[in-house]
């Protein structure tokens, strides 16, 4: 008895909302901004040179999603910046490493981490233990430079924002972050609503071959019930 087709995901595409952050990087300025279109953070490979992290052919690369467009990966590590358009405090994040990056870029993880608010109209963003920053609005930028020749198949790029392909997204789980573009004094807008991949709607089985399926199924539950009063 063949099972019914998978029901699949169908996306649309959307822009994610970007921002740019004044940051430090290891006491020097370092080009900076927020993009809800990614989860994990990203970081130039250049700007860290100086650091412990060193390449290593063992770890596994691959292509991803930063800003709209495929940069590579070369692996991952933990870093500390400073934010520099609030009161200059200290932060950390998880990092992507990759040589595409012109810059440090913040994504979902970390503001969900650091509980963001961003107000799109006033450029505030309230964080954890009071922090307050700016975030220049900006659905346009991007720090990537792509120095990296390209992936040989694009399936090797992953959309980290569909972590499910054959599932809808639990958008249950973005709630501790909010982005809003209206005043302060009013309720921020779900996170979820600013999504940079949407799912809207479901690719499901034709109906003869459900109603088939479902028949076939019937007839051998009942057929097993019978088997077993016997």
């Amino acid at each position: 008895m063949a099972p019914p087709a998978q029901a699949a995901t169908k996306v649309v595409d959307y822009k994610a909302e970007r921002g740019w952050v004044g940051a430090e990087f290891r006491d020097e300025p370092i080009r900076c901004m927020m993009d809800l279109g990614i989860h994990k953070a990203a970081i130039g490979e250049k700007f860290l040179v100086s650091s412990n992290w060193r390449r290593n052919p063992q770890n596994r690369e691959y292509e991803m999603m930063i800003n709209g467009e495929p940069v590579h990966v070369l692996g991952q590590t933990m870093v500390v910046f400073r934010l520099t358009s609030g009161d200059r405090d200290i932060m950390a994040t998880q990092v992507d490493i990759s040589p595409d990056v012109d810059g440090l870029v913040l994504g979902m993880e970390w503001m969900h981490e650091n509980t963001c608010m961003w107000n799109l109209k006033t450029g505030r963003v309230h964080a954890i233990d009071g922090i307050v920053f700016h975030a220049e609005y900006d659905p346009d930028a991007s720090l990537v430079k792509r120095v990296t020749p390209p992936a040989d198949s694009a399936s090797h790029v992953c959309l980290v924002t569909v972590r499910e392909p054959n599932r809808p997204m639990d958008l249950e789980g973005l709630a501790p972050a909010r982005v809003c573009d209206m005043d302060d004094d009013e309720q921020p807008v779900a996170i979820d609503e600013l999504l940079p991949i949407r799912v809207s709607g479901y690719i499901e089985p034709e109906s003869d071959d459900l109603w088939a399926w479902s028949r076939r199924v019937e007839a051998s539950t009942l057929n097993r019930l019978t088997q077993s009063l016997q």
